[in-house]
């Protein structure tokens, strides 16, 4: 995929109309939703990004809660991402990350991971301090 290409259609097809980072950032995510890009962890990618400018957006009181189910690994997806590497055979993980954001504190998501009816006997005999879910701080 040639970003370079998209970001610059993008900018041709919507002229920046604030000097806001939060509009631009949700509607290129929209611009990329409606493309016809081929890319496996697409769609997990932009989910996660639009929950965490959720998180970030000015309100007043808390920010809502807000999740976002994965199919891969989301820890080695965005992991991979965020290294500026392009991500390549990312394992199946089924679960959602949860995130949440309290006043200036960072972004806090946690990783929960689905039960599928061949581990839910080992999840119902696990120790109970092993909940399944990992935080994550952002």
């Amino acid at each position: 995929m040639d970003w370079a290409r998209e970001v610059a259609a993008f900018w041709q097809a919507n002229p920046p109309a604030s000097f806001s980072f939060l509009p631009e950032a949700l509607e290129f995510c929209a611009f990329l939703e409606r493309r016809a890009l081929r890319s496996v962890y697409l769609a997990e990618v932009l989910a996660y990004e639009r929950a965490a400018l959720e998180l970030e957006r000015a309100r007043v009181g808390p920010a809502p809660p807000q999740s976002v189910r994965f199919r891969h690994d989301p820890v080695r997806l965005l992991g991979t991402l965020a290294a500026g590497r392009r991500p390549r055979s990312v394992p199946p993980r089924p679960c959602l990350l949860l995130g949440s954001k309290d006043g200036d504190a960072p972004l806090r998501w946690t990783l929960v991971d689905a039960v599928t009816p061949s581990s839910r006997y080992d999840h119902a005999h696990a120790a109970d301090t092993d909940s399944g879910a990992k935080g994550i701080t952002t």
